[in-house]
C-alpha cells in the first residue's frame, strides 16, 4: 500500500475514536479532543490527494477509497450531531440522499469501466461539509453554541453546507445523465 492511500486508511481509522470522543461527554474537554480528530482528518485529506499526485502514486484503489472515507466521516459526524442535538436530522438526511446516489452513480459507472473524478464542485462540497463539521464542534468546544450571535449564524452554516451539497449531486447527475439514459 503507498503513503497516499495509507493515508486515506488512517483517515478511515479516526472515524471510531472522533465518533467517541464526540458522543462521551465524561471525558473532559471532548469537543476539543474530537476537534483534534477531525483537524488531522482534514489534513490527511488534503495530502493523501497531493501525495498521490506529486508522487504519482495514484491507483484505483485510491481513488474509490477517498471520496468513500469523505463521506464516512461526513454521514458519521452528522449522526453524532444528530445524537448530541447540535443539529436536526433534515440536514443529515439531505447528505445521505445525496452521497448514495452519487455513490449508486459511481458503481454504475464503473460497471462501464468510467471513472467519476470528483470536480470543483464536489471539492467544494467536501471543503463545505468539513468547514461545517469543524465550525460546530468549535462552537461546542467553546462553549459559544448558544450565544445570540453564533446561535443565529450556526443554521445558516449548515444549510449551506447541505445547499451545497444537494447542487453537487445535482451536477454529478447532470454531468452523468447520458450513462443514466443508459441504465434506466
Amino acid at each position: 500500500m503507498n503513503l497516499a492511500n495509507w493515508l486515506t486508511v488512517s483517515r478511515m481509522l479516526l472515524i471510531l475514536p472522533f465518533s467517541y470522543f464526540l458522543l462521551t461527554p465524561a471525558i473532559s474537554n471532548n469537543f476539543w479532543w474530537a476537534g483534534l480528530i477531525c483537524l488531522i482528518s482534514c489534513i490527511t485529506d488534503m495530502l493523501d490527494g497531493w501525495v498521490a499526485r506529486h508522487y504519482h502514486c495514484e491507483t484505483i484503489f485510491g481513488t474509490f477509497l477517498d471520496p468513500m472515507v469523505d463521506k464516512m466521516f461526513i454521514i458519521c459526524s452528522l449522526t453524532c450531531f444528530v445524537q448530541i442535538g447540535i443539529i436536526g436530522a433534515f440536514p443529515l438526511i439531505f447528505v445521505i440522499i445525496r452521497e448514495f446516489a452519487v455513490i449508486t452513480l459511481r458503481l454504475a459507472s464503473s460497471i462501464r469501466s468510467v471513472v467519476i473524478a470528483a470536480d470543483k464542485l464536489g471539492k467544494l462540497k467536501t471543503i463545505t461539509q468539513m468547514f461545517c463539521v469543524c465550525f460546530l464542534l468549535l462552537l461546542k468546544a467553546l462553549a459559544v453554541d448558544a450565544q445570540p450571535i453564533f446561535a443565529a449564524i450556526k443554521p445558516l452554516v449548515i444549510w449551506v453546507m447541505v445547499l451545497i451539497t444537494l447542487v453537487s449531486g445535482a451536477h454529478y447527475l447532470w454531468k452523468s445523465r447520458e450513462l443514466l439514459k443508459m441504465e434506466l
